[in-house]
């Protein structure tokens, strides 16, 4: 993507960006109120909720602190505090939705699992949409991208490795862990790479319809 290109589509990309994130905050809390378990990283920052108070935003820009500084440091360069600003949309918005979603609660079992999958898919279509926008990454991405590197490992043996180190962490404190939470991480590498490409594409739709109307 050529830097003129890039400037055109700005706009296009802002919205791509803010919308994907806005979806994965909603799909977060969407499955922390399932009760069938949320992802490695999400139930630490609710164990440390837990523990300590604060709300689960705050916990997730602290941890989004680390995974930059740990990013820097693994690449031997200085960390991107840009991605901070990843987290920090999702942050706000995740307490928002928890707030909204406080009064819900679902015990039966069967609705508990429909409501985590719809999270899945809802995190997934978020994680694609705001991929295609190629702004800052999540700061957890950041790092995963960082041990890839480091260590010379593809993309998904650094998935595995980040989030199975989320889900001890969020074991030992406490966290939501559950069957969900082992679901996610088989799910969702082939979920949001599908996701990516149906956006991918309609970004490219968008693409030429500008180039278009520029003509």
């Amino acid at each position: 993507m050529d830097v003129k290109h890039r400037t055109d589509m700005m706009p296009v990309r802002i919205a791509f960006f803010l919308i994907g994130l806005i979806l994965i905050s909603f799909g977060i809390s969407v499955s922390i109120i399932s009760n069938f378990g949320v992802g490695g990283w999400d139930a630490f920052n609710i164990g440390l909720k837990y523990h300590f108070g604060f709300t689960i935003g705050t916990w997730m820009n602290v941890c989004a602190a680390c995974f930059i500084l740990m990013g820097g440091i693994l690449r031997q360069e200085r960390p991107r505090f840009e991605t901070f600003i990843t987290s920090i949309v999702i942050g706000i918005s995740v307490d928002v939705w928890m707030m909204i979603f406080k009064p819900l609660q679902i015990h039966d079992i069967t609705y508990q699992f429909l409501v985590f999958m719809s999270a899945i898919v809802i995190i997934s279509v978020g994680a694609g949409i705001y991929l295609v926008s190629e702004l800052p990454p999540n700061p957890i991405d950041y790092f995963m991208l960082s041990l890839c590197q480091r260590f010379h490992i593809s993309i998904t043996k650094a998935k595995i490795c980040s989030e199975s180190l989320g889900l001890l962490l969020g074991f030992l404190s406490g966290g939501p862990i559950g069957l969900g939470s082992v679901i996610m991480i088989l799910c969702f590498g082939p979920a949001i790479d599908f996701c990516f490409r149906i956006a991918e594409r309609y970004y490219i739709m968008l693409t030429k319809k500008r180039q278009l109307q520029n003509d």
